[in-house]
C-alpha cells in the first residue's frame, strides 16, 4: 500500500478516531496478526515512526508516519528512512513554531549552593515516566539511566557533582526540579532554528549564569550535537573555557575548551552501542580518574587518537 494511498486523521491523544476499520484491518494485514481496539490503543504510538514520544523505537513495527495532522502509511523507500522528516518540513520559523508550542512553561532555574565539584549538564530522552516527578528520575532511555547510575553510585562522594538537563520540555532544568511528562524534540530543529530556540529558552543565558554563580572546578556537557548547538559557545565568557569538557561530538575541535574527538574503535572498550557512547564515557571518566587528572588536558588526548567517526 503505497503512503499517498492511504491517509487517516490524526490526533494527539491516540484516541478512538485511530480505531477505524481501516486502521485495524491494515494493522492486522500488516502484521499478520489479530487486534482488537482496547489493544490497539496501547499498540498504535508504538508504530508511528516520528512520535517523538515513541517507546520502544522500531520493536513493534514500523507502520505509519505523521505529517500536517495526518497519519500516513509508512514506506521506508518513499520516506526516505528519515524518522523525523515530517517534522522537519517547513520553513525555521514554522519548525521552531511547532517546537515552542510544545514546551511547558519554564520553570525557575534552581542555581546549587552546596559548592558542587563537577557541573554535569545532560539531555532528556524520548522514553519517559508517566507522571509528575523530579527530572532525573523522568527520563527511561538507556543513556539517562546511565547516568542515573552513575550519580546514585558517587552520592556522598568527592569530587561532588551537580546534575543538570537540558530538556526539550523545559529548557534547562535542575535534575531535582519536578517536571510533567511532555511530547516534543528537538530532533525537529535544523541548524537554522538553534538561535530562535535558544533565546527562547534562554539556553546559553541560563547556562551562563550557571558557570559565574557554581563556580565548579569542571564542567562537563554530555550532549548530542543538536543539544550542544542550541547553546552558543562562542557567548561563554573566555574565563570559564579551560574547565568546560563538550563531550559527544566526533571530530569536535575547539579552541580553549577541553573536547573529546572519540572513535568506533576507541568505544570498544566501554561494550557500548551508539546510544549510550556519551554516557558510558563520562560514567568512565569520573569513576576512573580524580579531579586533578580531569583537570589536565592530556586525560582527553586518551580519546583523541585516531580518525574520527
Amino acid at each position: 500500500m503505497k503512503a499517498k494511498d492511504y491517509i487517516l486523521q490524526y490526533t494527539a491523544d491516540i484516541a478512538e478516531p485511530w480505531l477505524s476499520k481501516d486502521i485495524v484491518r491494515y494493522v492486522t494485514e500488516k502484521s499478520g496478526g489479530t487486534y482488537k481496539p482496547n489493544y490497539l490503543k496501547l499498540l498504535l504510538p508504538k508504530l508511528v515512526v516520528n512520535n517523538s514520544g515513541r517507546p520502544f523505537v522500531g520493536v513493534s513495527g514500523d507502520f505509519f508516519y505523521q505529517r500536517d495532522g495526518k497519519l500516513f502509511a509508512y514506506n521506508k523507500e518513499e520516506y526516505s528512512g528519515d524518522y523525523f522528516g515530517a517534522l522537519t518540513e517547513g520553513t525555521s520559523v514554522e519548525r521552531v513554531a511547532r517546537f515552542l508550542n510544545n514546551v511547558n512553561p519554564p520553570k525557575e532555574l534552581k542555581v546549587d549552593t552546596s559548592n558542587p565539584t563537577i557541573l554535569l549538564i545532560t539531555q532528556c530522552s524520548a522514553s519517559k515516566e508517566k507522571k509528575e516527578c523530579p527530572a532525573q528520575d523522568m527520563y527511561l532511555g538507556k543513556g539517562a539511566l546511565l547516568i542515573k547510575e552513575l550519580l546514585e553510585q558517587r552520592l556522598g562522594k568527592t569530587p561532588s557533582i551537580s546534575h543538570y538537563i537540558l530538556s526539550a520540555g523545559y529548557g534547562l532544568v535542575h535534575g531535582e526540579t519536578r517536571i510533567k511528562p511532555y511530547d516534543n524534540t528537538f530532533k525537529m530543529l535544523k541548524p537554522g532554528d538553534y538561535r530562535q530556540v535558544d533565546e527562547a529558552l534562554k539556553v546559553t543565558e541560563n547556562f551562563t549564569m550557571l558557570l559565574e554563580h557554581i563556580q565548579a572546578s569542571l564542567v562537563v556537557l554530555c550532549l548530542g550535537k543538536k543539544y550542544l548547538g542550541l547553546i552558543n559557545i562562542n557567548r561563554i565568557p573566555v574565563k570559564h573555557r579551560s574547565k568546560v569538557v563538550l563531550l559527544g561530538h566526533p571530530g569536535l575541535r575547539t579552541p580553549g575548551f577541553k573536547t573529546i574527538n572519540y572513535n568506533k574503535e576507541q568505544l570498544k572498550r566501554f561494550g557500548t552501542g551508539e546510544i549510550t557512547r556519551k554516557e558510558a564515557i563520562i560514567s568512565y571518566l569520573l569513576t576512573e580518574y580524580t579531579l586533578e587528572e580531569l583537570q589536565e588536558d592530556v586525560t582527553y588526548e586518551l580519546f583523541n587518537g585516531g580518525d574520527s567517526e
